[in-house]
């Protein structure tokens, strides 16, 4: 069945490279949306959207998907994707924000010794040059968040939050915007592309991205809410795994008893004696078969040890 005409009908068609037509991405408006077709596949390289067949690009279009070509679970229930938490009312009801006026994206090759020494920094604490490039990791010079690396968080699409690390100029760790994080999740829309057997729960960005960026999610900060449960339930995963800095045991702790009520997957927790994930990188792989499956014992332990 050829669902190219419907897709057409929608997208504004810039070119054709091989086997590959190019769109304006609808979701970001800024990148190439790039349809193979032949393949069945969509992506855009710019603000991560990827479809892994082409049915689900439909209802993200808002056009009907003709019967023939869904795929249903043994259960006889359409199966849980990307593009369903694109149109769940989570989703809907997250907010966009603008990147500052000062953000510069980093860039592999610069000349600009300020911009090198941002990713000098990077780099030295594990984070790959493609990772950066890839999730739009950039600075500022000047103004508020001057001497800061700006992390963004994109939900599909939507510019949902930033988040930053002070390297020059301030004595503190970060400075963020004042919006709304109930629903930021950082790095999610990377751990939703696949499947994986552990999807591992740290606090900020350069846990993240530098000791597991193909499976983990940043809190933001040591709590967790009913909705980014639900966010995260959509994960393909076999478990998820709390794993805070060395200093957070008790939030380890309450950030898994919140997070089991509200997802289908066994939750376990990670915890950590000696630095946080991103210091500990080289090693974590040895540290996983110390996790520890999290129930109701769990929680009793948890506060007995915490004395509350």
């Amino acid at each position: 069945m050829d669902i190219k005409p419907s897709i057409e009908e929608k997208l504004h068609a810039l070119s054709v490279e091989g086997k590959e037509n190019h769109y304006e991405c609808p979701f970001c408006a800024g990148h190439r949306l790039h349809v193979n077709y032949e393949k069945g596949v969509a992506c855009c390289h710019g603000c991560g959207y990827r479809a892994g067949k082409l049915t689900y690009l439909l209802k993200c279009l808002g056009l009907t998907i003709p019967s023939g070509l869904l795929k249903v679970d043994y259960k006889g229930t359409v199966l849980k994707t990307v593009e369903d938490l694109l149109a769940s009312k989570t989703y809907k009801k997250t907010e966009t924000i603008d990147l500052p006026e000062e953000y510069k994206p980093l860039r592999a090759g610069t000349h600009d010794s300020y911009e090198r020494s941002m990713i000098h920094y990077l780099i030295s604490r594990g984070v790959r040059k493609d990772i950066i490039e890839e999730e739009g990791i950039g600075y500022a010079s000047k103004g508020r968040y001057a001497g800061c690396i700006i992390f963004p968080v994109y939900l599909f699409g939507k510019l949902v939050y930033f988040t930053t690390r002070v390297v020059f100029f301030k004595p503190i760790k970060s400075v963020n915007p004042k919006a709304e994080k109930t629903l930021v999740l950082f790095n999610l829309q990377r751990v939703m592309k696949r499947t994986h057997s552990m999807v591992f729960i740290f606090e900020g960005p350069m846990d993240v991205l530098a000791c597991r960026p193909d499976s983990s999610v940043g809190l933001l900060g040591k709590t967790i809410s009913k909705e980014q449960c639900e966010l995260l339930d959509r994960a393909r995963t076999n478990e998820f795994v709390v794993c805070l800095d060395d200093d957070a045991h008790g939030d380890t702790s309450e950030v898994a008893d919140v997070l089991r009520r509200y997802v289908s997957k066994p939750v376990s927790t990670l915890l950590l004696e000696d630095g946080d994930p991103a210091e500990l990188r080289n090693e974590f792989s040895s540290l996983i078969p110390n996790r520890r499956r999290y129930n109701v014992l769990s929680r009793v332990k948890s506060l007995i040890g915490t004395g509350k």
